[in-house]
């Protein structure tokens, strides 16, 4: 991982927000299950630091368990519990469009109603791997991307440099024995929204980017009128599925790449699209759009349950990202001509 995270400096919120959440959800269900996601998402995304490392809510597992997590189908160190919480979790990670209605209900006939705590887990620490990759290939361990244009100032308009744990500490995580994963995973995004960095036009492609990756329906359908403003249209939107050979702008064509990045394999990301990213972005628009992708993949969980149908079903759902860092649907939109 990186030594300095540049969201210290370009998104210290954001940060702040992450630290509460992996901490927070370790309550969610048996952290052992928990530990076990964790170290398998790691497997998976080929992350070594994040297996090499154990976070002070983690239990240690059993040596048998840690030897054999990546034969978990077969091996006898597992029983039905883990194998019902681990097959949930590959599925989550490398596919969650494909998520099945009977791996839910298997996890949920160990889990009951802890199901739900255990999906947002799976979104924290998924999310949370992939990010910290990204932004660690492509800052490298100084934490600064070379030939990234102007350094810029904290995404909260504070001075450049400010640590993370120096800004506002989750307002939601009052430090209770039991938090609220999911008003904090609210917060995240609410966080992430008021990010202002990137230009409305590059973070609508790489929101429907994301949302097509993980078929989610309700994303799927919607657009953003700040985008549709800035000069989008439709033509720009049929062109995302088979960018690299449409006539989209080449920094759209970057954006998207590192989009396809974080949702694959964000630790595979080559020299030469981080060469692209700090020609064509500034430190401060990377972390963003980094960050974005967080933001939208958050649909995962939605998906997984199957509520991710469309909020409108007789046309599009026309959105804008408030001042505070909310989402609103419903809006109209009058093209001009």
């Amino acid at each position: 991982m990186i030594d300095t995270d540049p969201r210290r400096r370009f998104a210290p919120e954001v940060l702040a927000s992450i630290q509460d959440l992996s901490a927070a959800i370790w309550s969610t269900t048996d952290p052992v299950l928990i530990e076990l996601a964790r170290r398998r998402i790691a497997q998976l995304l080929g992350n070594d630091a994040e297996l090499a490392a154990r976070p002070d809510q983690a239990p240690e597992l059993s040596a048998e368990m840690g030897v054999e997590l990546a034969r978990w189908p077969t091996s006898p160190a597992f029983g039905e519990r883990e194998r019902s919480t681990l097959a949930l979790t590959e599925q989550f990670v490398i596919d969650v469009g494909s998520v099945q209605l009977d791996q839910i209900g298997a996890v949920a006939a160990h889990l009951g109603g802890d199901v739900l705590g255990f999906v947002q887990a799976l979104y924290v620490l998924d999310l949370g791997q992939r990010t910290a990759l990204a932004l660690d290939r492509l800052f490298g361990e100084s934490g600064t991307a070379a030939d990234g244009g102007e350094s810029g100032t904290a995404a909260d308009g504070g001075e450049s440099g400010t640590a993370a744990d120096g800004g506002e500490r989750g307002a939601l995580a009052d430090g209770s024995s039991d938090p609220d994963v999911m008003a904090l995973i609210e917060e995240l995004l609410r966080r992430i929204g008021r990010l202002d960095a990137l230009d409305p036009v590059t973070a609508e492609v790489v929101r429907l980017r994301g949302a097509r990756h993980h078929h989610c329906r309700m994303c799927q359908n919607a657009r953003s009128l700040t985008a549709l403003e800035a000069g989008a249209d439709e033509t720009t939107f049929d062109a995302i599925d088979g960018y690299e050979a449409s006539d989209l702008p080449e920094r759209c064509k970057v954006a998207l790449r590192v989009t396809d990045a974080v949702i694959t394999q964000p630790a595979a990301m080559t020299d030469e699209l981080v060469g692209q990213v700090r020609r064509q972005f500034s430190p401060a628009e990377t972390v963003e759009l980094v960050c974005d992708v967080m933001r939208n993949a958050a649909n995962k969980i939605a998906v997984v349950f199957g509520a991710d149908e469309p909020a409108r079903t007789d046309g599009i759902d026309y959105q804008r990202i408030d001042a505070n860092g909310d989402t609103i649907g419903g809006l109209s939109y009058v093209p001009t001509p």
